[in-house]
C-alpha cells in the first residue's frame, strides 16, 4: 500500500494576524501625545469622502419616472389608477411627474 502524503502547511497560515490588534490607548500615552504637540501646529482637515452612487437604485427611480410617462402620455388613465399600477409610485409623485412635462 503507498502512504498518503501529508498535508503540508504554509508558515504564514498558522500566524495570527498582528494588524487587526490594536492598543487600548491609556490616560498616560494620551496626555504624552497631546504634550507632544506644538502649540502653533496647523492641521490639514481632509475633505470627507464623497459617497458612492447605487447605480442600480438611480436606474430604477428613472424607470419609474419613464412608466408615469408613457401611462400619462396615454390620456387613458388618472392619477390614482397610475399611482397604483406602477409599484414604487405613489399619487404624490404622479403629480409631480405629471406637472414637469
Amino acid at each position: 500500500m503507498a502512504k498518503s502524503k501529508k498535508k503540508k502547511q504554509n508558515s504564514f497560515s498558522n500566524q495570527e494576524l498582528e494588524q487587526d490588534i490594536k492598543p487600548i490607548p491609556t490616560p498616560k500615552a494620551i496626555q504624552m501625545v497631546k504634550d507632544s504637540i506644538p502649540a502653533d501646529a496647523e492641521f490639514i482637515i481632509t475633505p470627507t469622502p464623497r459617497k458612492m452612487i447605487n447605480r442600480r437604485e438611480v436606474q430604477k427611480e428613472i424607470d419609474i419616472d419613464k412608466d408615469i410617462r408613457r401611462l400619462l402620455a396615454t390620456n387613458y388613465y388618472n392619477h390614482n389608477q397610475i399611482a397604483s399600477m406602477i409599484r414604487g409610485a405613489n399619487l404624490q409623485r404622479v403629480k409631480d411627474v405629471s406637472r414637469k412635462t
